[in-house]
């Protein structure tokens, strides 16, 4: 079964610009290039020896989750500049036309070596193609290519600004007949359609005894974005990732991992949230987060991924990275991590719900 999901407003920029000769595995931000990780680039390179080929193989992390494990790399065809995207069951049929191999004939005669047998000859799944316009020359150094935690991405009037120059000089320089009044257009039809979020936390509360006394538990707790033009996208994340969000709703101005580890206010505030969650479990309540200062750490890992969580809910809720940014708990190496919309208000809310001081 294919494990591709492109996401729905296309290509991440990291996958649009990779370069041409190179084929690249797919990676979490998370996990960096693990075990399983090696064994795909170790197949890639298996492959290209056997066909007596040149090969160069890298790895890149990619923050859409559906494309974690994927495999890409870019060709020339005569409908344009394509990348393709493959898994598993597509790597094999990917290869050969990156290689200018005849898919066919490999199908017919190369016999996978046992410790590859998970990869697929001939069958039904395919490599998606998606065409791109020429590459985009990205305002930053290859040094910033490496693998490297790093969520909220870094904007700037000057890169988008060469953005738009370079498309327009690829418009006169291919000829695509775009004007000025076109472009003017589509300025003014993006500023109308330009979505903006506010944040509400729906809490749900049902009547239950205990010791004989009534109690007012929370049946639901869910998060929901609304757009300005009436829309509503409710994200709604494992109990877990739903307790770290609301923890880092209480700080303003948020906090970097490693500030987490012996944070007694933080952890207290976890807890407290996490225990009146519906669905909640005590066997998966952590101790507290000590081990956060320490990157190599399970418990490193294992956080970032429920941050992760918030992250995909987002994205697959309202299909806007502007939103996951503003409403994800992002930050970066050197930038706290936090939710950059959370209001006064919400802070409040969440106080009050679950009786934090």
């Amino acid at each position: 079964m294919s494990t591709i999901k492109i996401p729905q407003n296309g290509l991440p920029q990291e996958i649009a610009n990779i370069p041409f000769g190179q084929v690249i595995v797919l990676t979490s931000p998370f996990l960096g290039i693990t075990a399983k990780t090696i064994h795909m680039m170790e197949f890639i390179l298996s492959f290209a020896k056997d066909f007596g080929l040149n090969h160069n193989v890298n790895a890149r992390s990619v923050q859409y989750s559906g494309l974690w494990g994927c495999f890409v790399c870019k060709v020339k065809t005569d409908k344009g500049f394509q990348i393709l995207v493959s898994d598993k069951e597509s790597l094999v049929e990917m290869l050969c036309e990156f290689w200018g191999l005849d898919y066919n004939s490999v199908c017919d005669s190369y016999v996978l070596p046992d410790r590859y047998k998970s990869y697929t000859l001939g069958g039904e799944a395919h490599p998606v193609k998606v065409t791109i316009s020429t590459p985009i020359k990205l305002a930053h150094s290859d040094k910033e290519e490496s693998i490297k935690l790093n969520f909220l991405q870094a904007h700037s009037r000057a890169e988008v600004y060469g953005n738009i120059k370079s498309s327009i000089i690829d418009n006169f320089n291919y000829g695509y007949g775009i004007s000025l009044d076109d472009i003017i257009s589509i300025y003014k039809e993006e500023e109308k359609n330009r979505k903006t979020y506010t944040l509400d936390i729906h809490i749900e509360r049902k009547k239950v005894y205990v010791k004989a006394k009534p109690v007012m538990k929370i049946k639901d707790c869910e998060f929901r974005l609304h757009d300005n033009f009436g829309g509503e996208y409710v994200f709604d994340p494992p109990v877990k990732s739903k307790a770290i969000y609301l923890t880092f709703i209480l700080f303003p101005k948020g906090l970097r991992i490693k500030d987490i580890a012996n944070n007694k206010v933080f952890y207290e505030a976890f807890k407290k949230i996490y225990l009146q969650l519906p669905n909640h479990s005590m066997k998966y309540l952590p101790k507290n987060f000590d081990n956060l200062n320490n990157t190599e750490s399970n418990e490193y890992t294992l956080f970032l991924q429920q941050l992760g969580y918030i992250r995909d809910t987002i994205m697959d809720a309202t299909n806007d990275n502007s939103a996951r940014e503003k409403y994800a708990v992002e930050g970066d190496f050197d930038l706290p991590f936090g939710v950059a919309g959370a209001t006064v208000e919400i802070r409040e809310k969440v106080k009050k719900e679950f009786d934090l001081k």
